[in-house]
């Protein structure tokens, strides 16, 4: 029997005065959690539009295909179309399209996006395409080492191989020492590493398996983005291009947080990383908007040229229209969220939200050196990571556990110098001001701030 303690829900339910009590003192300690929130990619600027309010009493659901109205009347389909516009013109993803907002962030977009490619690598008909006999091997899926831990999930549960399922009975990896990896290597930023990826690339085209690279635009810990000009123009020239006979491979860009933004950031360099999924012949791509607008929930986008749709449209007459999400019951009010915040915010507003926060992370960049180099002068044990181009975060090296906790801090190990050191980061998102910064600042500069060596 598990231990009863205050939450516990009893027969008889709470005593108001009881309940009311418990919610007060949660909610005072989430408040003080969010003034110094400070370590993950999430926008606490919070600001719930009051007149959104009325749809709380709702049980307002996107149910089953987002270009159908439906049977399910209580919905906000129109608007989650008009977001999915929105991306679709962010992005340069070319017209017809498909897509929806997830229920989840990434993790359903990615997810959805593996499903999808698998289907149609193994000769699934399309909407554009016939189904083919010719497909007859499984794909493998290349992903790097600082891809989001949603992939390596995503293969699991469709059964998709990685190199180092499919590769040892093939040969030798042709780098690694011969050695099958997981995921690709990355070079210091995390960008990951080209010329590996493209050895992989050639290596299962030589044994006719196709393969689903999926790329990151603003990876987890340090918001590098990978170099998806690079990587499309040598595909292009590698491979044949997919037919309805032969399809070679599936290219899926992980948007997550970084492509919400890089089409707004202040300097040209930051801007020429932004998605152009035409130029990038993307397959498929998926980002998580919440992060970057705020919101009360996770909610993500998965977007994907109409053609390539190659999962199974099921027609459920229980709810009126086609089915090929995987979610299927949706959040309304994701969508209502999104498009009222990208209506009130605009381009304009969107741009002074990023100069803000470039304009913070200078700052809290050159404190964090700064104050290292008076703790550290001969910097052994502090370091302070360079800034990565595109990426809102500032990576220094991990302090004591009780600030992590304080301020909400993910770590994560990083090599310096060929050595493994604790990493945190600092995310600068629209929340996070000065005033925020120097808290923490304060915190690193007291006495314990920082264990006698930051060494994994």
């Amino acid at each position: 029997m598990q231990p009863v303690d205050e939450l516990t829900i009893l027969a008889d339910g709470l005593h108001d005065v009881v309940r009311r009590r418990i919610l007060r003192t949660y909610i005072a300690h989430m408040e003080e959690q969010q003034r110094h929130f400070a370590g993950f990619q999430t926008n606490q600027q919070g600001g719930f539009d009051a007149g959104l309010r009325p749809l709380l009493e709702m049980n307002l659901l996107n149910l089953g295909d987002s270009m159908e109205p439906g049977a399910y009347q209580v919905n906000s389909k129109r608007f989650e179309r008009a977001v999915l516009a929105y991306y679709a013109q962010l992005w340069r993803l070319p017209s017809p399209y498909w897509g929806y907002l997830t229920a989840m962030g990434s993790t359903e977009g990615n997810l959805f996006a593996l499903w999808n490619a698998r289907d149609f690598l193994c000769g699934a008909a399309t909407t554009h395409w016939p189904s083919t006999a010719h497909a007859r091997y499984a794909p493998v899926v290349l992903y790097s080492e600082r891809s989001h831990y949603s992939l390596a999930k995503a293969c699991r549960v469709l059964q998709l191989a990685t190199p180092a399922q499919a590769g040892p009975a093939l040969g030798r990896c042709p780098f690694n020492g011969g050695v099958w990896p997981q995921a690709l290597p990355c070079d210091d930023a995390g960008r990951v590493d080209v010329e590996s990826l493209l050895q992989l690339v050639v290596f299962f085209h030589r044994y006719r398996r196709p393969v689903i690279i999926c790329l990151t635009s603003g990876t987890t810990f340090s918001g590098a983005c990978d170099d998806w000009a690079q990587i499309t123009a040598q595909l292009q020239r590698l491979l044949p291009p997919n037919t309805p006979q032969q399809r070679h491979y599936w290219l899926h860009m992980d948007g997550a947080l970084s492509s919400n933004y890089l089409p707004f950031w202040p300097e040209p360099e930051g801007r020429q990383l932004a998605i152009d999924a035409l130029a990038a012949s993307l397959h498929s791509i998926c980002a998580s908007p919440y992060k970057w607008l705020s919101m009360p929930w996770p909610c993500g986008v998965v977007m994907l040229p109409e053609a390539y749709r190659a999962v199974a449209l099921d027609r459920p007459n229980y709810i009126g229209s086609g089915e090929a999400t995987l979610s299927g019951s949706r959040p309304g009010l994701s969508a209502v969220v999104l498009w009222n915040q990208l209506c009130r915010l605009g381009e304009s507003g969107q741009q002074e939200m990023i100069r803000r926060c470039h304009e913070v992370q200078r700052y809290a960049y050159q404190q964090l050196r700064y104050l290292f180099e008076r703790l550290d002068p001969g910097r052994e044990r502090l370091v302070v990571l360079p800034l990565i181009r595109g990426s809102l975060m500032v990576q220094f090296s991990a302090p004591h556990p009780s600030v992590i906790e304080r301020f909400s801090l993910s770590s994560d190990q990083v090599v310096v110098q060929g050595t493994p050191r604790r990493f945190c980061h600092l995310v600068v998102l629209p929340h996070c001001h000065q005033a925020l910064v120097d808290s923490l600042l304060w915190a690193l500069r007291q006495p314990g701030a920082f264990a006698p060596v930051t060494e994994v």
